[in-house]
């Protein structure tokens, strides 16, 4: 691949992450309005979130970012449970939910810059891994 070439498939990634991690931070601020208000979630809502994240992790994937896949399928696990009803929805969660894309709005900034950008992505992954279970408490608060 040329540079050029390679760069404008950069821009244009970038392009639509930023237009998908946009529109998933509107989306889960109007989640996080739900635990708020105590009102009931709006499963229209969930479906919308996830189709983000899973869209997300489509590009990624087009692209050959494996760690941005990686986090987009655990949140994508993350996202379908809540849809299911095997995971609450929690002010814990949706604290989880925006490190996860604050994290992926980072490594997209940073891969920007160079594609070899990396950031620590595990503590992410066992965070969702322990929502998933039930034992949110046991976790340290993500940076």
């Amino acid at each position: 691949m040329s540079d050029s070439h390679s760069s404008r498939a950069i821009k244009d990634f970038l392009a639509e992450s930023e237009e998908i991690l946009e529109k998933l931070n509107l989306d889960l601020v109007t989640l996080g309005d739900v635990i708020e208000n105590a009102g009931d979630v709006d499963p229209g809502l969930l479906n919308t979130i996830f189709r983000g994240a899973h869209s997300f992790k489509g590009i990624s994937g087009m692209f050959g970012f494996d760690d941005l896949c990686e986090l987009c399928h655990h949140m994508e696990n993350l996202l379908d449970s809540l849809r299911l009803g095997k995971v609450q929805l929690s002010e814990h969660l949706i604290e989880t939910l925006f490190a996860l894309l604050e994290v992926l709005t980072r490594l997209v900034h940073g891969k920007a810059e160079s594609e070899d950008f990396r950031l620590d992505i595990t503590p992410y992954i066992q965070r969702i891994d322990a929502l998933l279970r039930g034992d949110e408490s046991s976790q340290p608060p993500l940076a």
